[in-house]
């Protein structure tokens, strides 16, 4: 054996049970050889990869360390195919040995467990065991070589059998839990024939399909029987119990470590490990659980939640706030050391300057940046001095245990965009931590950001003249707070080209509400204004203020300007639209939206707000029908609320006393358009308004807004927006929020 060696595994979300399970595996095979194992895991988002996390995922820099003699990179656990493709560049540029876990790499030796093999087995069961014929299958993308393969299992299992496969039988998903809910939904609604049992290929896709199926009232296994894979660990929250499969994760670990270790060492790569999974009974196919199997689920999830209470309950929150340096806060953690089970070691490595602003991101660190370590508990030795070290070195020395092989799992320590550095937990066994460590670590790490601001003397000054740049009613930032921001982002970004869209109201003239109710109701109005702008605003990485009390602005910094700022009004009038709509207000009538581009060169932005408010203004003020077409607006209003009812113009006639064709002359004198195109016009609003708050296909979105078909719908929708409904959906789809819990 060759003492000292480090392997070094690149995951993602190391608490999530199968990575657990896998990592449990690699560890005993590594202290088998003697060898140390680092992991290098973000710690919240799997399946996410945008700027706000950005600093989560510094932590995978660390792979460019020196140190390592061997990397294992669990391609799995990469839900997101950006950040895998940023972490697998980084591990090109190592130069390391790579064995890759899972669905495989083709740049990479890999090692998987026969996962086409372990669903043909499931198949098989549900075949032989429970006599079923008729079963669908629930797999991943249609364009995943795992999903296929997966698929392939299935087939050969019915083929076998004699039962003839189709592949209509095949439901294409994501692995994740919106397949499962989406497909239990075309179940119940009968846009899907409902089999004897359906073989999910996750245990994600498995628990949603039967979280959902139940809350329709349809009966497992009595209806249809359900099975999962993977076995994830977490069947005890779900109902009924989940049928599946247990991959063998450990066994994958152990495989990957001795093959990597050989490869090190030039040693042979056979390996007698055996990867093969096992059936894991449950009730939602009729078999009945295992009772010592169901006993040691629920004590390790009993431990679990036992641990992440103390969380809650604890007082490490109140003790890391009353810290004023960072020997206060390292000894509030040592107290709270306990809430995090079964190591061996703890230490924060905080960068030299992670209390330094503006702020401390992987960019602006260079490569050999000090870092200090602080021993927050270690059971081999006394409490130690802070130690000093590279980071390139990930971890100082004195950190191993000369007399057995630790695994060493580093976890970012950030706060938004700032890095502070990251927490190395330390195992002398096979382990794991749990969910517990999340949260704890996110105490820790606000509780460093707090620390930060109260020693620096600018964020302190800041704060003094906070009301100075924001709106009390709104928490939005004011005129000065808005162009304040605006003018930092500039100047930081090196831009001048930006895009504006104000949204300018007037006063909400419905004679049916009281004085009293005017108030109430504006006020609604003016709350839920602030939260859809602020949340347009800040998915597009914008700004958002209110200047004064009708008046909101958005604003964002953008290359192609002017194209932006058609974007962003198109974007606010239907979200806005949809408020109106649910509000029963004509929003036609109060809301007048503009929008403009320029450059900070030329026209300042305070400028460009200025300009668009008057437009607004001038706008309002000019929409001011005479009252003998008070029954076309009121007609014209019903419309705008209801687009699908499809108005008729000989039934409008009609009401009005005057002919058809009267009505619709003066119909397009009032409003400058003809009543046909102002139906259509108004139907293509709601259909947008649907497409971007709901989840609807195209087909429901159709019959919603009362088109004669889906081809005439897709037709006039393009005409009128010059996008496709999914092309719409997909560019103005605000993922800061859900519309509906809005308005």
């Amino acid at each position: 054996m060759n003492p000292g060696k480090v392997i070094t595994v690149v995951t993602a979300r190391a608490s999530a049970a199968e990575q657990r399970k896998l990592l449990e595996g690699a560890i005993s095979e590594a202290f088998s050889v003697n060898a140390d194992i680092v992991v290098l895991s973000n710690i919240y988002n799997a399946s996410e990869y945008n700027s706000y996390i950005t600093n989560e995922n510094s932590i995978y820099q660390l792979i460019e360390s020196d140190r390592h003699d061997g990397i294992i990179f669990t391609d799995d656990s990469f839900m997101n195919p950006e950040l895998r493709r940023k972490v697998t560049d980084i591990i090109d540029l190592s130069g390391k040995p790579v064995i890759c876990t899972g669905s495989g790499d083709s740049r990479y030796e890999s090692v998987n467990n026969n996962t086409g093999e372990d669903i043909r087995r499931i198949a098989d069961h549900l075949i032989e065991v429970h006599g079923f014929t008729d079963i669908d299958l629930l797999t991943g993308p249609a364009d995943s070589t795992e999903s296929l393969r997966r698929a392939e299992g299935y087939r050969s299992s019915l083929e076998a059998h004699g039962i003839s496969f189709s592949e209509d039988k095949v439901i294409y998903g994501d692995f994740w839990f919106f397949s499962g809910e989406k497909t239990a939904l075309d179940y119940a609604e009968k846009r899907r024939k409902l089999p004897q049992a359906v073989l999910c290929a996750n245990d994600y896709m498995a628990y949603a399909l039967c979280d959902t199926l139940v809350s329709r009232g349809i009966r497992i296994p009595d209806d249809v029987a359900v099975m999962g894979y993977e076995h994830t660990g977490d069947r005890t929250d779900h109902y009924p119990l989940l049928s599946t499969f247990s991959r063998n994760w450990e066994g994958l670990g152990k495989k990957a470590v001795w093959m990597l270790y050989s490869r090190i060492c030039g040693l042979p790569s056979e390996c007698s490990t055996d990867t093969a999974g096992s059936l894991v009974p449950g009730d939602s196919c009729g078999c009945g659980a295992d009772c010592g199997q169901i006993s040691t689920e629920i004590s390790e999830r009993k431990k679990q939640i036992y641990y992440t209470s103390l969380n809650d309950t604890g007082m490490l929150e109140m003790f890391l706030t009353e810290s004023v340096t960072v020997s206060d806060l390292i000894n509030a953690l040592r107290r709270h050391s306990y809430f995090i089970p079964d190591i061996s070691g703890l230490y924060l490595c905080l960068y030299d300057e992670w209390c330094v602003t503006p702020g401390n991101t992987a960019e602006s660190r260079s490569g050999t940046a000090d870092t200090v370590c602080y021993t927050i508990t270690d059971i081999y030795r006394e409490m130690a001095d802070p130690v000093h070290f590279s980071r390139k070195s990930i971890f100082p020395d004195e950190l191993r245990n000369s007399g057995h092989p630790n695994a060493f799992y580093c976890c970012p320590v950030f706060f938004l965009d700032e890095d502070f550095g990251y927490m190395i937990v330390r195992y002398d066994r096979a382990g794991c931590f749990g969910e517990s460590f999340r949260s704890w670590l996110r105490i820790a790490a606000n509780a460093l950001e707090f620390l930060r601001m109260k020693n620096d003397i600018s964020y302190l000054i800041e704060c003094q003249n906070l009301s100075d740049y924001r709106d009390t009613e709104t928490g939005l930032n004011n005129r000065k707070g808005l162009l304040n921001e605006i003018e930092i982002a500039a100047r930081n970004r090196n831009q001048q080209l930006y895009s504006v869209c104000v949204v300018s109201f007037g006063k909400v003239t419905d004679s049916y509400l009281s004085a009293q109710e005017k108030i109430s109701f504006e006020k609604k109005l003016l709350k839920d204004t602030a939260e859809i702008l602020s949340g347009i605003a800040y998915s597009r990485g914008g700004f958002c203020g209110r200047t004064d009390d009708g008046t909101f602005v958005t604003a964002e910094l953008a290359e192609n300007a002017e194209e932006t700022a058609k974007e962003l009004k198109e974007a606010v009038s239907v979200h806005l639209y949809g408020l109106f709509r649910r509000l029963k207000i004509y929003g036609e009538d109060i809301v007048t939206v503009a929008a403009g581009s320029g450059n900070t060169e030329k026209c300042s932005v305070s400028e460009k707000i200025t300009y668009l408010t008057e437009t607004c203004e001038l706008n309002n003020s000019s929409v001011k029908y005479p009252e003998k077409y008070a029954g076309y607006i009121n007609f014209r209003r019903n419309i705008y609320l209801n687009p699908e009812k499809n108005a008729d113009a000989e039934e409008a006639g009609r009401k009005l006393c005057v002919s058809s064709g009267y009505f619709r002359a003066v119909y397009k004198k009032i409003f400058s358009v003809s009543f046909h195109q102002d139906c259509i016009r108004l139907k293509t609003l709601l259909a947008k308004h649907y497409l971007v708050s709901t989840g609807m296909n195209i087909a429901a979105v159709s019959e919603k807004c009362g088109f004669e078909n889906d081809k005439y719908f897709m037709q006039q929708f393009r005409s009128v927006t010059g996008y496709t409904p999914n092309q719409y959906r997909t560019k103005f789809m605000c993922k800061a929020f859900n519309i509906n819990s809005i308005i």
